[in-house]
């Protein structure tokens, strides 16, 4: 069977909190063995680790989502840093610039990731971004930064903008928007070099077409399966690079 690595997941999500074993064991079955269950703030990071506490195939990243910048105080940076000590925390994030939403100043949203991103490489993590309508400030920050260790996740800008991420050194995420119909994406996802792409269900949302509803882990093959179609490869190709790269990211 193909092995799939969901690279950015919430299953610590409280639209799991009903059917989260039945959920868990249908992506078992479907293939996907590896899961990243990325915070978003202080609480799902916690509930990230506990779930990785439990399930020896999911590992955890914490941080604190533009939406929720304005609650990246001194003491929540140091709670993340604390978090990070964990053995199954691989990653720091998500964390990035969010425009399109805006629900923290976007001033605060910058010093938040620059926040992060430093704690990140004190503590050699990779990052875990989320850049939504912000390409441009998210470059800026990034060229500072200068380590280019992390992905782009749920990747939605140009081919210019793909390039430009590449070439700091970032990885490219995909997740079911990739069945929306969008040929930029899909040029995107053909183009890329096939060692810097990773797959991934950003679970509960998203869900690739044809499914409705709320997204899981095993819908991850659909995404799979989009980036094959437009790469000309089949599906086992598919599944092994990017689980391939996602292992080498977070070094795992």
């Amino acid at each position: 069977m193909k092995e799939f690595f969901d690279s950015h997941a919430h299953l610590q999500h409280e639209q799991f909190n009903r059917d989260r074993s039945r959920v868990i064991e249908d992506a078992l079955a479907s293939g996907v063995s590896r899961i990243l269950n990325v915070g978003y703030d202080i609480k799902s990071s916690r509930k990230a680790i506990e779930l990785s506490d439990k399930y020896d195939f999911m590992y955890a990243a914490v941080g604190i989502h533009p939406h929720d910048a304005r609650d990246l105080t001194s003491s929540a940076l140091k709670e993340l840093e604390d978090m990070a000590d964990h053995p199954m925390v691989v990653a720091l994030g998500e964390t990035g610039l969010d425009y399109y939403r805006d629900l923290s100043p976007r001033d605060v949203q910058r010093r938040a990731f620059r926040w992060q991103l430093d704690l990140a490489a004190s503590l050699n993590l990779p990052v875990i971004l989320h850049v939504r309508e912000a390409h441009r400030d998210a470059i800026e920050i990034l060229k500072a930064w200068g380590r280019g260790d992390g992905v782009m996740h749920c990747f939605s800008g140009s081919a210019d903008d793909a390039r430009v991420f590449l070439g700091l050194g970032l990885k490219l995420g995909f997740t079911g928007s990739l069945t929306f119909g969008s040929r930029r994406l899909e040029s995107v996802a053909r183009d890329s070099p096939a060692t810097e792409i990773l797959i991934e269900t950003d679970c509960p949302y998203l869900v690739p077409r044809p499914k409705t509803g709320r997204n899981e882990p095993s819908n991850l093959l659909l995404v799979c399966e989009k980036i094959s179609e437009a790469r000309g490869i089949g599906p086992g190709d598919c599944a092994e690079i990017t689980t391939a790269n996602a292992a080498s990211l977070f070094r795992v």
